[in-house]
């Protein structure tokens, strides 16, 4: 009876970033339309106005997201001042 079965693909999908908050990838009803959000803070813009159709670009978009994340990071850990 249950062998055979259709499987859907999760409505919500989480990135942990390394500061301990998550970015989150949610499938909106009822166009599926893939939007994100954060457990803590705000998005920058061009995450905050943006939704996707499928799974493939928004994980790209994320994926941007948290290598811009790194970039920025090691930036101002490049710039501090060394303790003498």
């Amino acid at each position: 009876m249950f062998s055979e079965f259709e499987v859907t693909p999760p409505k919500t999908r989480v990135v942990e970033l390394e500061n301990g908050n998550k970015l989150n990838m949610t499938r909106t009803d009822p166009y599926g339309f893939i939007v994100f959000s954060l457990e803590r803070g705000q998005l920058p813009h061009h995450l905050k106005d943006a939704s996707f159709t499928d799974w493939h670009h928004a994980e790209a978009a994320a994926k941007k997201y948290v290598l811009e994340r790194q970039d920025i990071v090691a930036e101002i850990t490049e710039k501090a001042p060394r303790k003498k």
